[in-house]
């Protein structure tokens, strides 16, 4: 979408929309204090990070440095978040499992 507007919006328009979804992604990240970070951290499977990097196309150095609270990124975060939910939902299910065997 972004390479759309870059050929038929002007340059006023461009700047607006890089300033909007940068303070976005200010006001969201700030919502995440560092207590936060390193539970959301500390309740992500092993290898998260690689999965993130992937996903997100930064480098695992800056994966860590979101998680600590040196650098801010929105797509890291909600990456993240979806990581959690099919783990959560992969227990839900084993658990399912469980239940129905006995």
């Amino acid at each position: 979408m972004f390479a759309y507007l870059k050929h038929v919006c002007t340059f006023t328009l461009q700047i607006q929309y890089n300033i909007t979804t940068s303070t976005i992604q200010k006001q969201y990240c700030k919502l995440m204090n560092k207590e936060e970070l390193k539970v959301l951290k500390d309740k992500l499977p092993r290898g998260y990070r690689d999965e993130i990097a992937e996903k997100t196309g930064f480098h695992i150095s800056y994966v860590d440095h979101v998680f600590s609270g040196r650098r801010e990124n929105q797509l890291i975060i909600d990456a993240a978040f979806e990581i959690l939910k099919k783990e959560e939902e992969k227990k839900a299910k084993q658990q399912e499992l469980l239940k129905n065997k006995n």
